[in-house]
């Protein structure tokens, strides 16, 4: 069991938190959350307990639900499609604003006005990839 737990500490996945107390302790109490992420703060942990003379000790595994983190970079990924989709239509409103008051002969872009539109777009597309699925 051991090496399951040094290898896991070596590893160190994100979002997993190890933390270990030694009842009537109060150096390890449960209640202050003494972290375990390192394979040197597990023997000391352990060593700890060998001289009160616990034969058992409590180690807690906790883990960050990967449907949250998902979730939460899914909101993140569509504020920010939001923001680039608002940021494009206010441009666009001005340059709109701009042509009608300098004049209304002109309804064709200039180059200018599509190199905008195109780091617009390719921002855009960097940033939400095409689904492939959809149809």
């Amino acid at each position: 069991m051991g090496t399951i737990i040094l290898k896991g500490l070596s590893d160190c996945p994100q979002g997993i938190f190890w933390y270990g107390s030694i009842a009537c302790t109060p150096s390890f109490a449960k209640k202050d959350h003494f972290e375990i992420n390192a394979p040197l703060l597990y023997n000391e942990w352990l060593k700890a307990a060998w001289p009160l003379g616990c034969t058992k000790v409590a180690l807690a595994i906790q883990m960050t639900n990967p449907a949250k983190i998902a979730q939460h970079a899914k909101m993140e990924d569509l504020l920010a499609a939001q923001a680039l989709k608002d940021k494009v239509s206010q441009a666009a409103k001005r340059k709109a604003t701009n042509a009608d008051s300098e004049s209304k002969e002109s309804k064709d872009l200039d180059t200018k006005e599509w190199e905008t539109i195109n780091i617009y777009m390719k921002r855009f597309f960097k940033e939400h990839l095409i689904n492939a699925k959809y149809n």
